[in-house]
């Protein structure tokens, strides 16, 4: 009998475009912001214990915190930030559904060390999420 020992939660990473223009009577219309939601599975979203918030920048909380245990990788707000934009935000429970939910930026990766004797999985990335209403 096969079962799954962890299975991970989804996250919905929030894309922007715009969508396609047209012409109507000779004038050209530019197309729209189009939001879309695209699923990432396989990730743990886990909250921030007191004991950390040294690892966070001033400022924030541990309430205003998570960490986004993944293989995935996405953009994070302090490579560029000039940019605030640049930085992905991702939501923890399904946009599209129900009332609006709280989006969440990736803030920063924390990367993780070890001594020689100690093995560390290649593709798991440690991110840091920061509220996006809490983001100074």
């Amino acid at each position: 009998m096969s079962y799954e020992i962890l299975k991970g939660d989804t996250v919905w990473v929030e894309r922007k475009g715009t969508g396609d223009g047209y012409w109507e009577d000779g004038i050209y219309h530019q197309g729209g912001e189009v939001v879309t939601y695209e699923e990432r599975s396989n990730n743990f979203v886990e909250p921030f214990a007191p004991e950390e918030v040294e690892i966070l920048p001033e400022g924030y909380s541990v309430n205003s915190s998570k960490w986004l245990l993944t293989g995935h990788v996405f953009n994070t707000y302090n490579e560029s930030l000039d940019n605030a934009t640049y930085a992905d935000k991702v939501y923890l429970s399904d946009p599209t559904i129900g009332r609006k939910q709280t989006a969440w930026v990736v803030f920063d990766v924390e990367e993780w060390g070890g001594d020689s004797g100690l093995e560390l999985l290649d593709d798991a990335m440690s991110y840091i999420l920061i509220r996006e209403d809490r983001l100074k």
